[in-house]
Protein backbone atom coordinates (compact mmCIF):
# COMPACT_ATOMS: atom_id res chain seq x y z
CA UNK A 1 0.00 0.00 0.00
CA UNK A 2 1.05 3.53 -0.57
CA UNK A 3 -0.19 6.31 1.76
CA UNK A 4 0.43 10.27 0.01
CA UNK A 5 -0.48 12.95 2.82
CA UNK A 6 -2.04 16.09 0.70
CA UNK A 7 -4.08 19.20 2.86
CA UNK A 8 -6.85 17.52 1.80
CA UNK A 9 -6.61 13.93 0.85
CA UNK A 10 -4.80 10.80 1.77
CA UNK A 11 -4.01 7.76 -0.51
CA UNK A 12 -2.27 4.74 -0.68
CA UNK A 13 -1.79 2.15 -2.99
CA UNK A 14 -2.40 -1.60 -2.63
CA UNK A 15 0.25 -3.83 -4.44
CA UNK A 16 -1.38 -7.27 -4.77
CA UNK A 17 -0.42 -10.85 -6.08
CA UNK A 18 1.74 -10.50 -9.31
CA UNK A 19 0.15 -12.04 -12.33
CA UNK A 20 2.12 -12.05 -15.54
CA UNK A 21 0.07 -11.95 -18.58
CA UNK A 22 -0.57 -11.94 -22.32
CA UNK A 23 1.92 -9.77 -24.54
CA UNK A 24 3.18 -8.93 -21.02
CA UNK A 25 5.65 -6.16 -22.54
CA UNK A 26 3.87 -4.44 -24.81
CA UNK A 27 0.17 -3.88 -22.28
CA UNK A 28 2.97 -2.78 -19.98
CA UNK A 29 4.45 -0.37 -22.14
CA UNK A 30 0.31 0.78 -22.87
CA UNK A 31 0.27 1.15 -19.14
CA UNK A 32 2.74 3.84 -19.22
CA UNK A 33 1.46 5.73 -21.32
CA UNK A 34 -1.69 5.74 -19.76
CA UNK A 35 0.08 7.09 -16.58
CA UNK A 36 1.35 9.63 -18.33
CA UNK A 37 -2.11 10.40 -20.87
CA UNK A 38 -4.37 9.92 -18.18
CA UNK A 39 -3.44 10.99 -14.77
CA UNK A 40 -6.75 11.83 -13.72
CA UNK A 41 -8.24 8.58 -15.14
CA UNK A 42 -5.78 6.78 -12.65
CA UNK A 43 -6.26 8.92 -10.05
CA UNK A 44 -9.92 8.16 -9.72
CA UNK A 45 -10.18 4.23 -9.23
CA UNK A 46 -14.15 4.23 -9.30
CA UNK A 47 -13.67 5.49 -13.50
CA UNK A 48 -10.04 3.25 -13.65
CA UNK A 49 -12.09 0.34 -15.94
CA UNK A 50 -9.73 0.61 -19.53
CA UNK A 51 -7.39 -2.04 -18.07
CA UNK A 52 -8.57 -5.36 -17.12
CA UNK A 53 -7.60 -6.89 -13.85
CA UNK A 54 -5.66 -3.61 -13.47
CA UNK A 55 -8.36 -2.77 -10.70
CA UNK A 56 -10.49 -5.95 -11.36
CA UNK A 57 -10.48 -6.40 -7.33
CA UNK A 58 -11.19 -2.34 -6.82
CA UNK A 59 -14.43 -3.39 -8.96
CA UNK A 60 -15.76 -6.45 -7.29
CA UNK A 61 -15.67 -4.12 -4.26
CA UNK A 62 -19.28 -3.21 -5.48
CA UNK A 63 -19.47 0.94 -5.22
CA UNK A 64 -23.29 1.44 -5.31
CA UNK A 65 -24.56 2.47 -8.57
CA UNK A 66 -21.48 1.81 -10.45
CA UNK A 67 -21.53 0.27 -14.21
CA UNK A 68 -19.00 0.02 -17.01
CA UNK A 69 -17.43 -2.22 -19.81
CA UNK A 70 -14.28 -4.27 -19.57
CA UNK A 71 -12.03 -4.67 -22.51
CA UNK A 72 -10.92 -7.82 -23.97
CA UNK A 73 -7.66 -8.72 -25.33
CA UNK A 74 -7.80 -10.59 -29.28
CA UNK A 75 -6.77 -13.72 -27.74
CA UNK A 76 -8.80 -15.17 -24.82
CA UNK A 77 -8.55 -18.89 -23.44
CA UNK A 78 -11.76 -20.31 -24.13
CA UNK A 79 -11.98 -21.70 -20.14
CA UNK A 80 -10.89 -18.38 -18.77
CA UNK A 81 -12.77 -16.17 -20.82
CA UNK A 82 -12.98 -12.40 -19.49
CA UNK A 83 -16.53 -11.30 -18.01
CA UNK A 84 -15.70 -8.35 -16.62
CA UNK A 85 -18.06 -7.07 -13.90
CA UNK A 86 -20.08 -9.77 -14.96
CA UNK A 87 -17.75 -12.48 -13.13
CA UNK A 88 -18.76 -14.15 -10.68
CA UNK A 89 -15.35 -16.37 -9.83
CA UNK A 90 -14.42 -16.08 -5.98
CA UNK A 91 -11.01 -16.94 -4.62
CA UNK A 92 -10.06 -16.93 -1.04
CA UNK A 93 -7.06 -14.01 -1.36
CA UNK A 94 -9.40 -11.84 -2.83
CA UNK A 95 -12.38 -12.50 -0.60
CA UNK A 96 -10.27 -12.51 2.53
CA UNK A 97 -8.60 -9.19 1.44
CA UNK A 98 -12.00 -7.20 0.56
CA UNK A 99 -13.69 -8.61 3.62
CA UNK A 100 -11.18 -7.35 6.05
CA UNK A 101 -11.76 -3.72 3.98
CA UNK A 102 -15.43 -4.09 4.25
CA UNK A 103 -15.11 -4.89 8.32
CA UNK A 104 -13.10 -1.71 8.18
CA UNK A 105 -15.04 0.91 6.34
CA UNK A 106 -18.29 -0.68 7.74
CA UNK A 107 -21.55 0.54 5.11
CA UNK A 108 -19.30 3.50 3.60
CA UNK A 109 -17.14 1.77 0.90
CA UNK A 110 -15.96 5.27 -0.08
CA UNK A 111 -13.94 5.50 3.01
CA UNK A 112 -11.84 3.26 1.12
CA UNK A 113 -12.29 4.58 -2.24
CA UNK A 114 -11.23 8.24 -1.67
CA UNK A 115 -8.41 7.25 0.46
CA UNK A 116 -6.83 4.02 -1.59
CA UNK A 117 -6.10 2.29 -5.15
CA UNK A 118 -5.39 -1.19 -5.93
CA UNK A 119 -2.10 -1.42 -7.96
CA UNK A 120 -0.58 -5.06 -9.11
CA UNK A 121 2.83 -5.34 -9.81
CA UNK A 122 1.93 -6.71 -13.81
CA UNK A 123 -1.59 -6.34 -14.17
CA UNK A 124 -2.12 -8.83 -17.01
CA UNK A 125 -2.30 -12.99 -16.73
CA UNK A 126 -0.12 -15.64 -17.92
CA UNK A 127 -1.82 -19.29 -18.62
CA UNK A 128 -0.95 -22.37 -20.02
CA UNK A 129 -2.62 -23.94 -23.04
CA UNK A 130 -4.64 -25.82 -20.92
CA UNK A 131 -5.66 -21.96 -19.10
CA UNK A 132 -3.19 -23.22 -15.48
CA UNK A 133 -1.82 -19.83 -14.10
CA UNK A 134 2.12 -19.11 -14.80
CA UNK A 135 3.45 -18.00 -11.88
CA UNK A 136 6.58 -15.44 -11.74
CA UNK A 137 8.53 -18.72 -10.20
CA UNK A 138 7.66 -20.51 -12.84
CA UNK A 139 9.44 -18.36 -15.86
CA UNK A 140 13.11 -18.20 -16.60
CA UNK A 141 15.28 -15.55 -15.05
CA UNK A 142 15.68 -14.36 -18.23
CA UNK A 143 11.99 -13.91 -19.75
CA UNK A 144 11.35 -12.58 -15.70
CA UNK A 145 13.61 -10.14 -15.54
CA UNK A 146 13.18 -8.46 -19.00
CA UNK A 147 9.39 -8.75 -17.70
CA UNK A 148 9.58 -7.02 -14.27
CA UNK A 149 11.78 -4.12 -15.68
CA UNK A 150 8.94 -2.61 -17.32
CA UNK A 151 6.71 -3.52 -14.91
CA UNK A 152 8.90 -1.70 -12.18
CA UNK A 153 9.25 1.37 -14.67
CA UNK A 154 5.51 1.23 -14.52
CA UNK A 155 4.68 0.94 -11.04
CA UNK A 156 7.48 4.16 -10.36
CA UNK A 157 5.19 5.98 -12.62
CA UNK A 158 2.04 5.70 -10.71
CA UNK A 159 3.67 6.59 -7.62
CA UNK A 160 5.19 9.66 -9.05
CA UNK A 161 1.84 10.74 -10.61
CA UNK A 162 -0.35 10.10 -7.37
CA UNK A 163 2.75 11.65 -4.84
CA UNK A 164 2.90 8.46 -2.60
CA UNK A 165 5.03 8.17 0.22
CA UNK A 166 4.25 5.26 1.70
CA UNK A 167 3.89 1.66 0.09
CA UNK A 168 2.72 -1.52 1.40
CA UNK A 169 3.10 -4.89 -0.22
CA UNK A 170 0.70 -7.65 -0.19
CA UNK A 171 3.53 -10.07 0.49
CA UNK A 172 7.50 -10.31 0.70
CA UNK A 173 7.81 -10.18 -3.17
CA UNK A 174 5.33 -7.47 -3.94
CA UNK A 175 7.59 -5.37 -1.10
CA UNK A 176 10.75 -7.02 -2.69
CA UNK A 177 9.89 -5.64 -6.03
CA UNK A 178 8.57 -2.13 -4.79
CA UNK A 179 11.92 -2.24 -3.32
CA UNK A 180 13.58 -2.48 -6.48
CA UNK A 181 12.09 -0.16 -8.54
CA UNK A 182 12.13 2.90 -6.32
CA UNK A 183 15.88 2.17 -5.56
CA UNK A 184 16.51 2.24 -9.79
CA UNK A 185 14.03 5.16 -9.87
CA UNK A 186 16.13 6.93 -6.93
CA UNK A 187 12.89 7.35 -4.93
CA UNK A 188 14.74 6.29 -1.81
CA UNK A 189 11.99 8.89 0.05
CA UNK A 190 8.99 6.22 -0.12
CA UNK A 191 8.94 3.86 2.64
CA UNK A 192 8.06 0.16 1.80
CA UNK A 193 6.12 -2.07 4.09
CA UNK A 194 4.50 -5.25 3.47
CA UNK A 195 1.38 -7.42 4.87
CA UNK A 196 0.87 -11.06 4.96
CA UNK A 197 -0.37 -12.38 1.69
CA UNK A 198 -3.94 -13.48 2.21
CA UNK A 199 -3.74 -16.30 0.34
CA UNK A 200 -4.13 -19.82 2.89
CA UNK A 201 -1.20 -21.11 1.26
CA UNK A 202 0.84 -18.74 3.76
CA UNK A 203 0.81 -20.91 6.70
CA UNK A 204 2.48 -17.97 9.18
CA UNK A 205 -0.58 -16.26 9.18
CA UNK A 206 -3.75 -18.38 7.92
CA UNK A 207 -5.70 -18.63 11.36
CA UNK A 208 -5.51 -15.48 12.03
CA UNK A 209 -4.68 -13.31 9.42
CA UNK A 210 -7.22 -10.68 9.91
CA UNK A 211 -5.58 -10.01 13.18
CA UNK A 212 -2.39 -9.40 11.76
CA UNK A 213 -2.88 -7.17 9.02
CA UNK A 214 -5.33 -4.92 11.31
CA UNK A 215 -2.72 -4.69 14.04
CA UNK A 216 0.11 -3.33 10.95
CA UNK A 217 -1.93 -1.24 9.24
CA UNK A 218 -3.18 0.55 13.01
CA UNK A 219 0.43 1.08 13.64
CA UNK A 220 1.03 2.48 10.32
CA UNK A 221 -1.81 4.90 11.08
CA UNK A 222 -4.31 4.04 8.36
CA UNK A 223 -6.85 1.59 10.25
CA UNK A 224 -8.09 5.14 11.83
CA UNK A 225 -8.05 6.67 8.30
CA UNK A 226 -10.08 4.24 6.67
CA UNK A 227 -12.43 3.64 9.64
CA UNK A 228 -13.27 7.51 9.29
CA UNK A 229 -11.97 8.43 12.70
Amino acid sequence: MGVHHSPDTSDFTVLGRVNIGYRVLRIVKELLSTANNHKRLLASSARSVSVDRLHRHLLRFRICGFSGSVKKPKHEHPSRLIQGLDCRRSEVSGKRFWGLFREICGSNPYLFFKNCFIYNQCPIALMSDTGKNITPAELKASESKVLLAFCDKALTKVIQLLKVHLVVGIGKFAEKRACIALNEACLKEVKVVSIPHPSPRNAHCSGNWKEVVAKILTDLGILDLLSGN
